[in-house]
């Protein structure tokens, strides 16, 4: 069960972060005063 549970779960982190990163790259972006 565990092996199964693992692959998802490194998705769904890689997915977080590029999500955050993103995030943080279009906030910086469009804080451009």
């Amino acid at each position: 069960g565990e092996k199964v549970s693992a692959l998802p779960a490194a998705f769904v982190w890689s997915d977080l972060r590029v999500r955050v990163r993103v995030r943080v790259r279009v906030r910086v972006l469009t804080h451009d005063d």
